[in-house]
């Protein structure tokens, strides 16, 4: 393949994903199940409304997941070693990449206050966060698919375009801020998907970003059940400021130290 088709097979496989997981495959389930709902609620729009955003919406969410995982499992199990793909992670990584997601979860929560971006899905994660396919598909299902389709697939064959490993990571991270399709995520998860991009070029594994990745959503939901879907920073520390600051400048200095640790592991296991 030359270094064009890398590139336009990147960006194939993002707008497939995005085709299937936020067109095709929504909208089958839609038709599938919203009609019957329809008919129930007696052409009652607003109960279908309702009925659609506390039940099918996460019934949705998680087909359209273990879909997508089924279809990456069968097309990277018949062309690519799963082993060679994703690489066991010794002890060191594991304790890198638990220090990374707990540090850079409250600073990346931080900056989401005070940079204020209009947040279009809070009702939805309110209704996801209280709903069992909802919490599965968020926190274990979303990282395991998105870091397979952005770092795995996009990345991956990104890096073969561009000698520059920076190309691959920047684009990657933006196409993964695209598909959130929300002001205030798109902006959070650019920065994240440079993180995961950066750790995933430097390990040459799809974990370390998985786990970063499902740890932070899995700390956003007990942040929302604790707090509230609307939860700041400053209510974790009871409005206490200077503790909180305190607190950031110290996660601040733990996410430089473990990222560099990081950068000369894996130096030394390349």
């Amino acid at each position: 393949m030359t270094k064009t088709s890398f590139f336009k097979k990147a960006i194939l496989d993002f707008f497939l994903y995005l085709l299937f997981g936020g067109i095709v495959i929504p909208l089958i389930i839609l038709i599938i199940t919203g009609l019957p709902a329809f008919l129930l609620y007696h052409y009652s729009l607003i109960n279908f409304i309702r009925f659609y955003e506390d039940t099918i919406g996460p019934i949705s969410l998680f087909v359209v997941n273990l879909v997508i995982l089924k279809y990456i499992w069968w097309k990277y199990r018949l062309h690519l070693s799963v082993n060679k793909f994703i690489p066991n992670m010794d002890s060191p990584v594991i304790a890198y990449v638990i220090l990374i997601a707990m540090s850079y979860f409250l600073i990346d929560s931080y900056i989401g206050d005070i940079i204020i971006l209009p947040d279009l899905n809070v009702k939805d994660f309110y209704i996801l966060n209280r709903n069992m396919l909802g919490v599965i598909s968020t926190c274990f299902l979303a990282p395991l698919v998105e870091e397979f389709i952005f770092r795995g697939s996009v990345e991956r064959y990104l890096l073969k375009w561009r000698r520059n490993p920076w190309w691959a990571i920047v684009i990657s991270a933006f196409l993964f801020g695209l598909i959130h399709l929300n002001p205030a995520q798109s902006f959070s998860a650019f920065f994240a998907g440079l993180l995961f991009g950066w750790i995933y070029y430097r390990s040459k594994s799809l974990w370390p970003s998985i786990i970063i990745h499902s740890l932070n959503n899995i700390l956003c939901l007990l942040t929302d059940w604790k707090y509230g879907i609307n939860c700041r920073v400053i209510d974790i520390f009871n409005q206490k400021s200077h503790l909180m600051y305190f607190v950031l400048s110290l996660c601040a200095v733990v996410l430089l130290i473990t990222l560099y640790k990081f950068y000369e592991y894996t130096k030394t296991t390349k």
